[in-house]
């Protein structure tokens, strides 16, 4: 299907989950930047837990505690953008599959109405 045959309300979709995707980016990086202020290459799940645990060891306690609410903060947004493309992936779906149905019924109505009438015996 290409994009000009999509009904104006899936491009809108489409368009809607393409920018929670670029906000859902700037939040990762947001949130890396604040637990490894360093630049850095991407880090594997396991390494940077580790790193984590390592710096966290060393903080005096009222910067752990600032840095604990800056995760759970980084997590509660992470959670909520998880919420918003789920709901704009499952919008999405529902109006693409409205579509393929539609598009379906309207090419077996044209193979229809451009079928030769058959006579009756």
């Amino acid at each position: 299907m290409t994009r000009k045959n999509t009904p104006k309300a899936a491009r809108e979709m489409a368009a809607v989950v393409e920018l929670a995707e670029a906000r859902t980016k700037r939040t990762l990086a947001a949130t890396q930047t604040r637990l490894l202020p360093e630049e850095t290459s991407p880090l594997q799940a396991e390494e940077l837990a580790r790193r984590v645990a390592v710096q966290l060891q060393s903080l005096p306690e009222d910067d752990r505690h600032l840095l604990r609410r800056n995760l759970l903060v980084s997590v509660h947004d992470l959670e909520g953008l998880i919420d918003a493309l789920q709901a704009q992936m499952g919008d999405l779906a529902q109006e693409l599959r409205k579509v393929s149905s539609h598009t379906a019924a309207a090419t077996a109505y044209g193979r229809t109405a451009q079928a030769p009438a058959k006579t009756r015996r």
